[in-house]
Parts: C-alpha cells; sequence; structure tokens
C-alpha cells in the first residue's frame, strides 16, 4: 500500500469468466499463486 491508495496486479488465467465452480478455473489460479510464491513476488499474509 502506498498511503491510502492499494496498487495490485490482474492476472487473467482463463478467457472465460472465472468462475470458483470450475475446478479447470481453480487449477491455474492455483498455478499461478504457487509459481508467485516460488518466484518471491506474492506476499505472505503475515507480510500484509
Amino acid at each position: 500500500m502506498d498511503g491510502d491508495n492499494q496498487k495490485g496486479t490482474i492476472i487473467v488465467s482463463t478467457e472465460e469468466i472465472f468462475d470458483g465452480n470450475n475446478k479447470e478455473h481453480i487449477g491455474k489460479a492455483n498455478d499461478i499463486e504457487i509459481k508467485l510464491l516460488d518466484l518471491g513476488l506474492l506476499p505472505l499474509m503475515t507480510e500484509l
């Protein structure tokens, strides 16, 4: 956060609207999350 302004990034993982009940969509989101964590680009909840 920068003062009262939040900054972030949107990552598009599917061509369709993301569906939290779609196992393929969830799998892609999980794969992205794991890769970002491995690269040190995803903060841990304790760091927020």
